[in-house]
């Protein structure tokens, strides 16, 4: 075989090795995702009650972890009070809403935010100046690019449950 050959054989069947990672294909039913609501709940009635729970009562079921390289990863959240105004410099959040209702506040601005240290490029603060107000619903879906502020708002006694998905930009 001449050497030529050989090497051109050679960087073709290495090539996969190099080539990127995007991830596995992983499949979730209409029943999987149908029985998430209950499962978060079940762990927010049992987390501690002088702890507030992650991230203003989020309880955070990661379906596909960042870490995983697939430049998006998937949780599903369970909310029972609203969240904080938030702001992510390279993640757009994609959501799609399961059960419940609450209200996403998009846009304006976010007085006195501050930067998270444990996650750099994510802004957090009380609440958003300005802004539009969307209603929420099972089956709804939001797209909130990087650079928006946002904030989940719920009425008293109100619950969400959503797929929240979240794009590296």
């Amino acid at each position: 075989m001449p050497f030529r050959l050989f090497v051109c054989i050679a960087l073709f069947a290495a090539a996969p090795l190099g080539a990127d990672n995007h991830g596995e294909v992983k499949y979730w039913s209409h029943e999987d995702l149908q029985a998430l609501p209950a499962e978060l709940q079940a762990v927010l009635d049992e987390a501690p009650k002088d702890r507030v729970p992650y991230s203003q009562g989020v309880s955070p079921r990661h379906l596909l972890d960042e870490r995983e390289g697939a430049g998006h990863y998937m949780d599903v959240v369970h909310r029972e009070r609203s969240g904080l105004a938030e702001l992510h410099e390279v993640k757009t959040d994609l959501y799609v809403v399961l059960k419940g209702s609450g209200t996403v506040l998009v846009g304006g601005e976010i007085p006195g935010k501050t930067e998270m240290r444990s996650r750099p490029g994510e802004w957090r603060g009380a609440k958003i100046a300005g802004g539009k107000k969307y209603p929420l619903q099972p089956g709804d879906m939001i797209n909130i690019p990087s650079k928006t502020p946002h904030q989940l708002l719920l009425e008293d006694g109100k619950k969400i449950t959503y797929l929240i998905i979240k794009i590296i930009d």
